[in-house]
């Protein structure tokens, strides 16, 4: 066998030209089949069709198959469709010589060859279809990988001949010979195999067909699999799947002018540039997709012009002490709480025990704090942040009035300042967010601190016309539980107690699934389509809330703390995101604490760490104090920090919190 280098010079010099058309979809079509021949003008028509002398042609109907395709000749001439014809093997040597008989006459491109065990198997057919069609331009070779054999002998086979253009996957007959379950798991490998083997030898990877022909889901899911294994196409057996691949299998002109973008500004060498990594294997990479078909915008006598709805701050509409209305008014009820510390733990009595809230002085057990947060935090998603960039932050969190299953609430959203970042290319937005029960009372509060793009107009200050300013810029007196005298004769403690300069490692761990994920947000009307949209973005793309993200955290920590009878955040930076499956842990550093009248608050810095079991691994470490100090740190100084001090969490921070906790002291 020649070397590869040697074989490569060989093949670029002498290769047998595809197509302009990208090949993507391999029909086959089989040849016994009259209405086929009828209908097919009436199909998608694929980037290649291949008419079938073989499997899918019974032994005793392989004479009409032939004699369709000798009396279809100028029919078969005129399709625009690349024309194979898949023979028999040569060792089948009647039907295989009646097979050339229909080859030589000139209608097809090139030849599907079943079967192939090695090298010299291609080799003999090669030679026996070049003597049969000697007056005709060579024929484009096309070999399906489907016995054990032939996937042993790959790389000879690969490597034979320049006019080889596919290497295509058979792999029921190959498990059958295998006399092996056809599996996803099993069938991985032998992708990868076929498709490494066909880029190294510049050829095609064209994927098995999917042959449960209804099942339309499974076979966009084979097709997203097949891309994702870097496959150029997919046999298929049914040609309503043709525009399906095809489509999958395709580019978008806008897709195609951002790649050419990308490309035109590449420098070389290795840089970020708009926010992503390039260098020589991504630009390859683009280079490729490039190639590909774009998809032509549908033409319609009747032409209908789309739009979309716009969400979000309206960023050429926006001014400071303007304040905007939530379209939400919800009513929480009880299903609501049982939902929520389904996900979120909690050991305090004041969220779980009606008995408890009751014997407080309360009208009933309290909407969990973390709870009411983010429903404050997503009623706010669809008017407001839908249109921003990053969620910096939170400051001053307060529950200022309990609020009780049954309750129906609004939010508010005062705009309090908008300035561009130093670069010009961004805009922090500063804001107010206030949760208003069904008695126009004041619930929660927090500011907040939003990162948006540029607002290309400085943005005026707005009066408010609307009557609610007085409501937003009013805050309740501080609401403090500990005053009910109810609560010190019930008998409920905390459970352990602390001391200031205590590091603790919470043993919980939590994720939010993809299916929470979805359903927390459908809930809470977190409507941003990066938090459930995996049509327009990939898994890994798929960002957690922020609110959900700390509820998770600071969920991690109350069996430790519990009793908490009041919480309140004083700054919070999200610094790294999270995408459902990811798991959550929390370690907590307790900087402050006082007593007073049988209650302790204490002051506590919380991190949230992503993919990181603290307890397990960490737990002999010396742990910087710097990484616990209780003001707001930016992400990039953060994580320079980390990097220097501690590279344990280098990257591993989803969230810096600094809050505290009020519990019921021991007697």
């Amino acid at each position: 066998m020649k070397p590869l280098i040697q074989q490569t010079a060989e093949k670029t010099k002498n290769d047998v030209k595809i197509s302009a058309n990208y090949s993507r979809s391999f029909l086959f079509v089989p040849s016994h089949l009259k209405n086929a021949f009828i209908r097919v003008h009436e199909w998608n028509l694929p980037d290649v069709l291949i008419f079938d002398l073989e499997d899918s042609c019974p032994l005793h109907l392989k004479a009409i198959g032939r004699q369709n395709l000798t009396e279809n000749f100028d029919m078969l001439t005129e399709l625009p469709s690349k024309k194979l014809l898949r023979i028999n093997h040569v060792s089948e040597w009647d039907e295989f010589n009646k097979d050339l008989a229909i080859l030589s006459q000139g209608a097809f491109q090139g030849v599907m060859l079943p079967m192939i065990q090695s090298a010299g198997d291609l080799d003999l057919t090669i030679k026996e279809i070049d003597e049969a069609c000697s007056g005709l331009p060579e024929m484009e070779i096309h070999v399906l990988i489907e016995t054990p054999s032939g996937l042993a002998n790959i790389e000879q086979i690969a490597s034979f001949s320049p006019r080889l253009v596919s290497l295509c996957l058979g792999s029921y007959d190959l498990f059958a010979a295998w006399n092996a379950d056809h599996t996803a798991d099993k069938l991985f490998s032998v992708k990868q195999k076929l498709v490494n083997t066909a880029k190294a030898y510049n050829l095609l990877a064209i994927d098995t067909p999917f042959i449960d022909v209804h099942d339309y889901a499974g076979f966009f899911r084979h097709c997203k699999n097949s891309l994702a294994l870097g496959m150029d196409g997919s046999i298929l057996i049914h040609p309503d799947h043709v525009s399906i691949l095809n489509r999958q299998f395709s580019i978008t002109h806008k897709e195609f002018l951002e790649m050419k973008e990308t490309v035109e500004k590449y420098e070389g060498g290795c840089a970020i540039q708009n926010g992503k990594f390039i260098g020589p294997p991504v630009i390859k990479r683009i280079k490729s997709e490039m190639k590909k078909e774009q998809l032509k915008p549908r033409k319609h006598h009747s032409s209908l012009t789309p739009k979309t709805i716009k969400y979000g701050l309206d960023l050429e509409n926006v001014n400071i002490g303007m304040i905007i209305t939530c379209p939400y008014e919800l009513t929480i009820d009880d299903s609501w709480i049982t939902s929520w510390h389904s996900l979120i733990p909690s050991g305090n009595y004041i969220e779980t025990s009606r008995t408890f809230a009751q014997s407080a002085g309360l009208k009933d057990r309290i909407i969990p704090f973390s709870s009411i947060l983010n429903l404050t935090l997503c009623m706010a998603v669809e008017p407001f942040s839908e249109t921003c960039l990053l969620h910096l932050g939170m400051e001053d969190v307060r529950y200022e009035a309990p609020a009780y299953p049954g309750d129906t609430f609004n939010c508010y959203i005062l705009i309090e300042d908008v300035r561009n970042t130093s670069d010009g290319k961004r805009c922090v937005v500063s804001s107010q967010h206030v949760l208003v029960n069904q008695g126009g009372e004041r619930v929660l509060s927090f500011q907040r601190k939003t990162l948006f793009p540029r607002i290309q107009t400085s943005a005026q200050h707005s009066p408010d016309s609307s009557g609610l300013s007085k409501l937003i810029h009013t805050k309740n007196e501080a609401w403090e539980i500990s005053n009910t005298a109810g609560l010190f004769n019930s008998g409920r403690t905390s459970a352990a107690s602390y001391d200031s300069g205590e590091l603790i490692l919470h043993d919980a761990m939590r994720t939010i699934g993809k299916s929470e994920n979805l359903a927390f947000s459908t809930l809470y009307r977190n409507t941003h389509p990066i938090h459930f949209n995996y049509m327009r973005f990939k898994p890994e793309e798929i960002i957690v809330c922020g609110g959900f993200v700390m509820a998770i955290v600071l969920g991690n920590t109350m069996k430790d703390f519990k009793q908490v009878i009041g919480q309140k955040i004083h700054n919070c930076s999200h610094l790294n995101t999270v995408t459902p499956e990811d798991n959550i842990s929390s370690v907590s550093y307790i900087y402050n604490k006082s007593v007073s009248d049988k209650l302790e608050t204490i002051q506590i810095v919380t991190l949230g760490l992503i993919e990181v079991d603290p307890v397990k691994n960490l737990i002999e470490q010396e742990w910087p104090a710097e990484i616990f100090s209780s003001s707001t740190p930016k992400p990039a100084e953060f994580e320079k920090l980390l990097k220097d001090s501690f590279p344990d969490l280098f990257h591993k921070v989803c969230i810096h919190i600094h809050w505290e906790v009020t519990r019921i002291l021991e007697d």
